[in-house]
């Protein structure tokens, strides 16, 4: 069942790839500026279609949920994170994969509901939109866009996307169980790679489910933040400078809650903690830099084809 679903997200790709094409009248150079997001939401509605597909379709015996859910998760996210590595370039660099790596496993303890296992990869694409979201994936596949490292002031607004991030890691998980099973509808939640206010044919009640999910991604990320010794006020800062305000149609359609909602449920939510004092360090500042070097020596070069490297923590 797992190979049709990567063979018929084959199909997807090129559709989405598609969507990027230039359309008449247009260059390469000078496209519309919702064709790659569109594109790349296109990706991801059939990527949510089909896991939820792949979920119902196994008959899993009440005796044996946790065991079974814990399997498919396992093996859905290897072959899922299989496929972002194919479609992806690595950073290539252990040192800011390193540093990147420090801060997951420091947020690591205090995501509640996640399992044990955390891999980490640095990539050069530009993915999750304006806020750089990483992409989160079943069985603790996290890929971080070098990009969110430049955009970040700080550790600390680093640290909260990641602690997003690993949220829906911890959400995918918990959707694992029996309810994942029995409902008609995916409840299962890909982070990452939407991009903001692209319309297209995703039905809204799908938009609002994934709303609701980032804002509940955002007050887990604030609280494991504060126990991990950062300040929730810097994820705030974050979302309120890099999310775009958007209205009309490209605020209906876009993926992610408004940003004047986001950002009040967000100070809600941190006003209740007793903020960290960790908010940035030298090596945050070095590796900033060495991530601004890689990425402008490569500007206007062909992309590396090494897929991304995901390590655990003991490798």
């Amino acid at each position: 069942m797992v190979s049709v679903v990567l063979k018929v997200l084959s199909g997807c790709g090129a559709r989405s790839r598609q969507a990027d094409l230039p359309r008449d009248g247009e260059t390469a150079a000078i496209r519309a500026p919702s064709s790659s997001a569109r594109g790349v939401v296109i990706w991801r509605f059939c990527l949510f279609s089909l896991i939820g597909v792949l979920l119902n379709a196994q008959e899993i015996p009440r005796s044996k949920v946790n065991l079974r859910s814990q399997d498919k998760e396992a093996a859905l996210g290897a072959q899922l994170a299989n496929e972002v590595r194919n479609r992806t370039s690595s950073l290539g660099d252990a040192a800011v994969l390193g540093f990147v790596e420090d801060v997951g496993w420091r947020l690591a303890p205090h995501v509640t509901g996640a399992n044990s296992h955390w891999e980490f990869a640095v990539i050069r694409d530009d993915a999750g939109g304006n806020t750089h979201e990483p992409l989160s994936m079943p069985g603790g596949y996290i890929f971080v866009p070098a990009n969110l490292i430049l955009e970040a002031n700080n550790e600390a607004e680093l640290a909260g996307m990641l602690a997003h991030a690993m949220a829906h890691v911890a959400a995918i998980h918990q959707s694992f169980g029996e309810e994942a099973r029995l409902a008609g509808t995916p409840l299962i939640f890909l982070g990452g790679w939407m991009g903001e206010g692209a319309p297209t044919a995703m039905p809204l009640g799908f938009l609002q489910i994934q709303r609701k999910k980032e804002l509940d991604a955002d007050r887990a990320a604030v609280n494991v933040m504060a126990a991990a010794g950062y300040n929730p006020a810097a994820f705030v800062d974050y979302i309120r400078r890099a999310q775009p305000a958007l209205s009309g149609d490209a605020g209906k359609y876009s993926p992610l809650p408004l940003r004047d909602k986001r950002i009040s449920a967000l100070e809600t939510a941190a006003a209740t903690l007793a903020p960290g004092s960790r908010t940035n360090s030298d090596i945050f500042i070095a590796i900033q830099e060495r991530v601004r070097e890689l990425v402008t020596s490569s500007a206007g070069d062909v992309p590396s084809e090494e897929p991304p490297a995901l390590r655990r923590k003991n490798e």
